[in-house]
């Protein structure tokens, strides 16, 4: 924007921040995870990938952290369904300390999760598919798939706003 013309900015535009300023001072805190069940939220975009760890007790969900991470170089050229599953072992991977030894429920918008590991198929398996049905095999889990609108917190946290540089160039006649 021009500095000649600025944004409009009137009752509607400060309103609109003040609500924002409100809905951040009053975020839901963090619990630490105690009796309850264990929910693990996963999703992937084509760069990021992203978990959250949640305790349900007495229907109730709770926050009890989240992580979100880049791929490498290598995984960004990996398939969708490879990475969602690298979402899964990464949000493991990270909240091993409250999931490990514990039977706990993995949350994806992949609904081939559990096929893929379980190797039926009269054709040989993916080595990558190999390793990490061996790597899945130290937890106890159960896989449950949720359409990707009711995975809203973890798809927001596997797509950041990449920081879009602004390049100035003048031009002289």
């Amino acid at each position: 924007m021009l500095k000649k013309d600025p944004p409009p900015w009137g009752p509607k535009q400060t309103q609109a921040v003040a609500q924002l300023k409100q809905l951040l001072q009053n975020l839901p805190p963090l619990k630490i995870p105690s009796t309850g069940k264990r929910i693990l939220q996963t999703d992937a975009s084509d760069k990021y990938w992203a978990a959250i760890l949640f305790e349900e007790i007495d229907d109730t969900r709770h926050i009890c952290a989240y992580k979100s991470g880049r791929f490498s170089q290598a995984e960004i050229y990996y398939h969708s369904t490879f990475k969602e599953i690298l979402a899964v072992k990464y949000g493991i991977k990270k909240f091993e300390f409250h999931l490990i030894g514990q039977h706990f429920l993995v949350e994806m918008d992949m609904s081939s999760f559990p096929q893929m590991l379980k190797f039926k198929q009269k054709q040989v398996p993916h080595p990558q598919l190999l390793r990490w049905a061996e790597w899945f095999s130290k937890y106890s889990f159960e896989v449950k798939h949720i359409p990707g609108t009711k995975n809203v917190l973890a798809d927001f946290l596997s797509r950041p706003k990449e920081p879009v540089q602004t390049i100035n160039i003048l031009f002289s006649l």
